[in-house]
């Protein structure tokens, strides 16, 4: 019975706890959650007020999600995975100012300028000549065989 209402009046404060301290981990920089919710049959959680902070500007969050909603299988949360049969993302947010500044556990490494993404695009997508050699079309092969049916048969007639 002490377990039980220990669960109850905690539980909730515990997840967004680690919640919290997980995702900032992987993310590299502070993420903060304003509300947290669960219920475990249905196994769903509600989370409102996620901010995640920018870490090359540090004043700002880089995405802010108003409310998320998941509907989460239960089995495989006892062997540490999460799957998440159904996700609802609402008043998605980017760029918006937060009240302090954010905490960075990992600057990122530069980003790509606009003329530095599109020169590698243009490296990795190869030419209509490239794509037509690996990948020769049934059409292509279609006309070379009308063409000599026609040469053999054509005269024939």
């Amino acid at each position: 019975m002490v377990l039980f209402l220990v669960y109850f009046l905690f539980a909730n404060t515990i997840i967004k706890l680690v919640l919290e301290s997980k995702l900032g981990e992987s993310y590299g920089a502070e993420v903060n959650i304003a509300e947290f919710d669960h219920s475990l049959f249905p196994t769903t959680v509600t989370l409102k007020g996620i901010a995640l902070t920018n870490p090359t500007k540090p004043t700002h969050n880089q995405v802010l999600v108003g409310e998320a909603n998941a509907d989460v299988a239960l089995a495989p949360l006892l062997d540490d995975e999460v799957i998440v049969n159904e996700l609802n993302l609402l008043d998605v947010q980017f760029d918006t100012e937060r009240a302090s500044t954010g905490e960075v556990y990992r600057v990122p490494e530069r980003s790509l300028s606009f003329d530095e993404i599109k020169s590698k695009a243009q490296e990795a997508v190869p030419s209509v000549d490239e794509l037509l050699e690996r990948n020769p079309l049934k059409t292509t092969a279609a006309i070379e065989n009308a063409k000599a049916a026609y040469e053999t048969y054509g005269r024939l007639i």
